[in-house]
């Protein structure tokens, strides 16, 4: 997004302690459905407290993951090195370094990127070299 590289071992944490956080939450709310706990009620009966309590952790550990994802922003904008500039690739570039000779099946590499809308009135042909 920033074009940036992204400190990899902060991204996976997130991941793993957003992907733990959501299971935890709401797999107990689902044994909680299925023995007989009501919605939108405050106060509910003690025995669901333990799975209350349960799904309170996973919450915790959701707020945790976010505040690990958004310090893994702040390293990416801090540390993070630009990535390697693309080629622009255009059709003088192509002739001048005889990347394409006769390959013309690539007509992703002579539209800008992202393509406009509306690039073609209709779509292209593409002819492909016999062999």
């Amino acid at each position: 997004m920033f074009g940036l590289n992204y400190n990899k071992v902060w991204a996976e944490i997130h991941f793993w302690l957003l992907f733990i956080s959501v299971n935890v939450i709401f797999l107990p709310m689902h044994f909680l459905g299925l023995n007989g706990m009501p919605r939108r009620i405050p106060q509910y009966p003690d025995a669901f407290v333990g799975w209350n309590y349960i799904s309170s952790i996973g919450s915790a550990i959701s707020i945790i993951s976010v505040i690990v994802g958004l310090k893994s922003v702040q390293i990416q904008l801090d540390n993070g090195l630009n990535e390697e500039s693309e080629i622009q690739v255009t059709p003088d570039f192509l002739e001048a370094n005889k990347m394409r000779e006769t390959r013309d099946s690539d007509l992703e590499l002579i539209l800008a990127r992202p393509a406009e809308y509306h690039t073609f009135s209709e779509l292209p042909v593409l002819v492909t070299p016999k062999v």
